[in-house]
């Protein structure tokens, strides 16, 4: 790659020379009209809506398909240039459908907005308009293919990131097709990118469908918790009702993607959900106010003590997914304060490699060998699977497997399913192992479920896992909030007591796993109703991630801030207001913060690194019950569209579940 010096409309511009000149002219922020041209798909020339001029050539030049070379000097708003744009609108508008009013593209459409630029002010076309016939792609895509003018970027994403090569082009001329070759459904975890991609009305949502026009909506950004990743997403509200989720623009997590499961699953936060405070008597639930709910707690716990004889609390916590930070820290707090037998500070991790994400995705394509330990990064990380796909498809990485078996959308060698494999392969008596050493990798790429310290020392000893320009020990942790549950130290201690536990207070914070509760007392703080919601004697209510301003850290150790886009349901509460409540009702006022700007100063004192650098935080670990967490937590891995207590409480993740269930159309 070198720099070359050329023209735009004679003006002079240095330009990467392997740019095309479409990219050197976005790059230096002149338009050029495309439909079929986006950055992250392959080029193919389809539209031929990007035309320029050259003086040397005789006829206009496809920009998307030629790249800049220095003897050029290109035009892109001469006569020609805006009557070959004129012809080509003319052309794809032949067969185009005259239902703009009733097409949910309508109002972001780029064959409207183009039309109205660069289009005639007539038409010409007098003969009868082709008719195509829909295409069922399944629950989450509506097709109406008369629309379609071929820009064939649906087929480029499901073939070159999807991975799933369903989609084609059949036909020529008049007759010309997208489809499917044979009768088929879009089976594919990011397959409602498509309808982002799609510049016309051929591909839109179908549970969008008819619901709102996009003048109608108002954008809120905030990022996704039910992916590891925490991508960026934009919420589109009416009212006081999420109307669609799109994703958001960030080159470094999820680029231009997001996966079906948040996109399609915001129908979830008005069913089920948890109105008031509920105690449990005589198999009812009464309703309570939330001070008679802090009373009965508080009252529990010194009968608690009392029945004991003891001058701690016999408290037992079960933290489930998406918590956030502030919670973590109040829960752990309190808790501390309460003096539970069950918790401990001590950290069982010296290094925070060992249970986080450490190779950027932009660097994976940098490896020069990968080895994936029982995991299946297709379902609990679909956005990494995509840069694993095309580190591997495009740069020809090696990729082998042993354990867990997943459908890959890539190819990659199995090793095998022994338990004893991981142990052979770290200590070298696997034929494998010299694949991975020093002598033969400079880059190797490792991900696990779970990592010791001891697998990582073994690691940095025989290969270049870690040196000073590589790091290559990814830990992905089946629940999407293990990262941040690791932050805080807080960990299970005296946890096969049974004297203890017949006795204990057991506190489920959005816990929606089936707990073998022995307890005499047991609360429920969550936002749905879920599994654990008729076997526990109290309810408290609290806020689902989209009501709320809060601090999320993903897998990379990077925080982010939630946006509040809805109110609180009801007499909901963060769950943060709710543990500093009853702090307050304990006599601990002075220990807590009282807003959520004390709250990012109390947590920023904790570990300055947290909030304020991009280094890694400090060592971390939280998880009450450890063998259970981890054991359950794999468990959950049965499908990727119902997971957690948001997308179980989702039509749309329900039907999903069930239509490709029923076909064999999983990621398993």
């Amino acid at each position: 790659m070198k720099p070359v010096q050329f023209k735009i409309n004679d003006f002079q511009y240095t330009i990467n020379n392997k740019l095309t000149l479409i990219q050197a002219c976005l790059k230096n922020k002149i338009d050029v009209p495309r439909f079929c041209f986006h950055e992250k798909l392959s080029i193919a020339g389809n539209c031929r809506m990007c035309l320029v001029e050259d003086l040397k050539q005789v006829k206009p030049l496809a920009s998307c398909a030629i790249n800049v070379s220095s003897s050029m000097n290109i035009y892109t708003n001469t006569v020609k240039v805006k009557k070959a744009r004129e012809s080509v609108l003319e052309f794809l508008l032949a067969n185009h459908p005259l239902d703009c009013p009733i097409c949910d593209q309508g109002g972001e459409c780029d064959l409207q907005d183009q039309s109205l630029v660069f289009g005639s002010d007539r038409g010409r076309f007098y003969e009868f308009k082709r008719a195509v016939e829909d295409k069922d792609c399944g629950p989450l895509i509506k097709t109406i293919m008369n629309r379609c003018i071929h820009c064939t970027r649906c087929v480029r994403f499901s073939n070159e990131l999807a991975g799933v090569n369903i989609l084609g082009v059949t036909g020529r001329g008049s007759k010309m097709e997208i489809g499917f070759y044979i009768e088929n459904l879009m089976s594919s975890e990011l397959s409602g990118n498509v309808i982002d991609l799609c510049p016309v009305g051929a591909l839109t949502s179908k549970p969008f469908a008819f619901t709102a026009r996009p003048w109608e909506l108002k954008s809120y950004n905030t990022i996704d918790i039910l992916d590891g990743l925490h991508s960026n997403i934009r919420v589109d509200v009416r009212g006081t009702k999420i109307m669609r989720i799109l994703p958001r623009v960030n080159q470094n997590l999820n680029e231009d993607w997001i996966s079906d499961k948040i996109r399609f699953s915001y129908d979830s936060f008005r069913r089920q959900r948890l109105y008031d405070p509920l105690l449990q008597l005589r198999q009812q639930f009464i309703r309570l106010s939330w001070k008679a709910a802090f009373v009965a707690f508080k009252s529990v716990v010194i009968n608690s003590l009392k029945s004991n004889n003891t001058s701690f609390l016999p408290l037992r916590g079960f933290v489930g997914n998406h918590i956030d930070m502030e919670t973590i820290y109040t829960f752990k707090k309190l808790t501390l304060l309460l003096g539970s037998p069950f918790l401990s500070t001590k950290n069982f991790f010296d290094f925070t490699a060992a249970y986080s994400l450490n190779t950027e995705l932009p660097n994976l394509s940098k490896a020069d060998i990968c080895v994936i330990f029982d995991t299946n990064i297709r379902i609990q990380l679909p956005l990494l699977n995509v840069r694993l796909r095309q580190s591997s498809v495009k740069f020809g990485l090696p990729i082998y497997t042993s354990g867990f078996y997943s459908n890959f959308n890539y190819y990659v060698k199995h090793l095998g399913f022994s338990t004893f494999l991981k142990v052979s392969i770290l200590e070298g008596t696997h034929w494998f192992s010299s694949n991975i050493s020093t002598k033969f990798s400079q880059r190797p790429l490792f991900f696990f479920s779970n990592v010791s310290n001891s697998d990582l020392l073994i690691l940095s000893n025989f290969t270049n896992v870690i040196t000073n320009d590589w790091f290559g020990l990814n830990s992905i942790i089946p629940n999407q909030n293990d990262y941040l549950l690791h932050t805080f130290i807080v960990h299970s201690k005296n946890g096969k007591n049974q004297s203890l536990i017949n006795n204990s207070v057991d506190y489920l914070l959005n816990d929606d796993r089936s707990i073998d509760s022995k307890s005499s007392f047991s609360v429920y703080q969550g936002h749905h109703g879920d599994a654990n919601f008729n076997l526990v004697n109290m309810v408290l209510p609290s806020t689902a991630f989209i009501e709320k301003n809060a601090l999320y850290c993903n897998l990379y150790s990077f925080v982010q801030k939630t946006k509040k886009v809805l109110f609180n349901v009801a007499n909901s509460r963060d769950d943060w207001k709710i543990f500093t409540a009853l702090a307050h009702f304990f006599g601990f006022a002075k220990s807590f913060p009282h807003s959520s700007v004390d709250m990012v100063s109390y947590i920023s004192k904790v570990s300055p690194n947290v909030l304020f650098s991009s280094n890694k935080p400090f060592s971390v670990f939280f998880a009450f019950e450890e063998i259970k967490y981890f054991s359950q937590a794999k468990s959950r891995l049965n499908s990727f569209y119902i997971s957690d207590s948001i997308t179980k409480n989702s039509k749309i993740m329900s039907l999903c579940s069930s239509r490709f269930k029923s076909l064999s159309y999983n990621f398993l």
